[in-house]
């Protein structure tokens, strides 16, 4: 800066000063502001919205103090220019802050974290890692809110007319928790000031399978959901149970990983009772924790009978040999298989399924049932009762037979069946059949590996997990 242009800087603030006059004041403004909204925008870290609110503070700063301050220093305007820069940045980082805090501790109520679970993200309570948001910010005004010594002299400096900033590692670390906030937090900002805080890359799980949401001890289940894992990977990710009548959490073991879907175990000693899950994909750190989803830990649960009848096909009508089998197991205490061995069927009538008994092939491929109704049925299998099972077979509509007025198959209205499970079955048809869907009733149920050629409607209001 030049001689003159100091002179000039002089003269155009002593004009202003006694004057107000509005055109000396734009001419600093326009001489100063893109250097001015530089300075704010480095210090800032590229923010350009807090860029120009903090450029327009300097000036303001400027047109208050235009009658006291000197420029017969060195730096000249130029020099206080970017010192009042710098300071009206670090008053804007320190305000954004301490409103981080107050925000991070309302999320923080909000998702029951007051408690959190051992392991390698948390302690007895929420507690930030060194580095994160909340880290050292306390350290900062935490018992009045005040700016701190430093920005108290800052400020007093300014009120003389002569700007005073000390910089020095607390400057950094502010810098540095501001970073780390931005990896972990985002808020929707409007005229009216910042939203809530949301939280970036939190796993958000969102139902339990297979069958439903209850378990066993030492059972693998799956939690279903979206950003399970670290960096949608498929190597990290941790599963939690919060027990709702109190005490301490328990980590359950992960088998498999994917972005939408954790296979874990339930530990072997886990006490029966409801739990909240809650899934943590390694980001976010105490805030990080996606959930709850209810899991019920039972301490016994029904089992299916070992025992099984084969089927063989006949070359005729098998339906009634099929249907036989069936009943027999139905009959058992604890029901049973019947296991059609591998080949072509030929069912004229429809076939019950009912309760307690798992009709099972030999693979889609292998074990194929073709479906030529003699007379209209409800379907080509019609369920009754829970605990059902269909599994590794092909139920086929054929042309040449009467075809079913709800697929392949129904459930028995209105019943709402408990625990069924339809699993690597193939449901298709011949050109020119009915393109009917099936319908079932389900309260608890997986369908899982299917390969439909006719659609499926599912209802009863209840928990259906569907997965290949």
């Amino acid at each position: 800066m030049t001689a003159d242009n100091a002179a000039d800087d002089a003269a155009l603030l002593a004009r202003y000063a006694a004057t107000r006059s509005e055109a000396d004041f734009r001419a600093i403004v326009e001489r100063y502001a893109a250097m001015v909204y530089s300075a704010c925008l480095r210090r800032l870290g590229g923010g350009t919205c807090d860029a120009e609110e903090a450029s327009q503070a300097v000036f303001a700063i400027l047109s208050r103090r235009a009658h006291r301050m000197s420029t017969s220093s060195k730096s000249g305007l130029i020099g206080w220019l970017l010192v009042v820069s710098r300071h009206v940045c670090l008053n804007l980082i320190r305000d954004r802050e301490r409103r981080m805090r107050r925000e991070m501790k309302a999320a923080a109520t909000r998702h029951h974290h007051q408690t959190e679970p051992h392991g390698p993200h948390a302690g007895r309570r929420p507690r930030p890692r060194s580095g994160s948001p909340t880290a050292g910010a306390d350290r900062v005004g935490r018992a009045t809110g005040r700016p701190s010594g430093a920005g108290r002299r800052a400020d007093g400096a300014l009120r003389q007319g002569r700007p005073h900033i000390t910089q020095g590692p607390h400057d950094r670390r502010m810098e540095f928790q501001r970073r780390q906030a931005r990896r972990d937090l985002v808020w929707a900002r409007n005229a009216s000031g910042p939203g809530a805080p949301v939280p970036l890359n939190r796993a958000t799980p969102l139902w339990i399978g297979p069958l439903g949401n209850k378990a066993l001890p030492g059972e693998t289940k799956r939690v279903f959901g979206k950003n399970l894992s670290r960096n949608h990977g498929t190597k990290e990710s941790h599963v939690y149970l919060k027990p709702l009548s109190g005490g301490a959490w328990s980590k359950a073991e992960v088998i498999d990983v994917n972005p939408y879907a954790v296979a874990f175990r339930i530990p072997k000693g886990q006490a029966p009772g409801t739990y909240d899950l809650y899934v943590h994909n390694g980001h976010g750190g105490p805030f990080g924790f996606g959930g709850p989803v209810k899991l019920t830990v039972e301490a016994s649960r029904w089992t299916r009978d070992p025992s099984e009848i084969l089927v063989k096909p006949s070359g005729a009508d098998d339906a009634p040999a099929i249907q036989q089998a069936i009943d027999a197991q139905s009959a058992r205490p604890n029901g049973g298989t019947v296991r059609p061995a591998a080949g072509t069927y030929t069912t004229r009538s429809q076939i019950n399924l009912k309760g307690k008994v798992r009709l099972a092939g030999a693979g889609r491929d292998k074990t194929s049932i073709r479906v030529e109704l003699a007379s209209p049925q409800q379907g080509a299998i019609h369920l009754f009762g829970d605990h059902m099972a269909l599994e590794d077979l092909t139920l086929h509509l054929a042309e040449g037979g009467r075809p079913p007025n709800y697929g392949h198959i129904k459930s028995a209205w209105p019943y709402v069946h408990k625990d069924v499970r339809l699993s690597g079955i193939r449901l298709s048809g011949d050109p020119g059949t009915r393109n009917e869907g099936s319908e079932l009733r389900i309260d608890v149920g997986e369908i899982t590996g299917c390969e439909f050629h006719r659609h499926i409607n599912t209802s009863g209001g209840g928990d259906v997990t569907p997965t290949t």
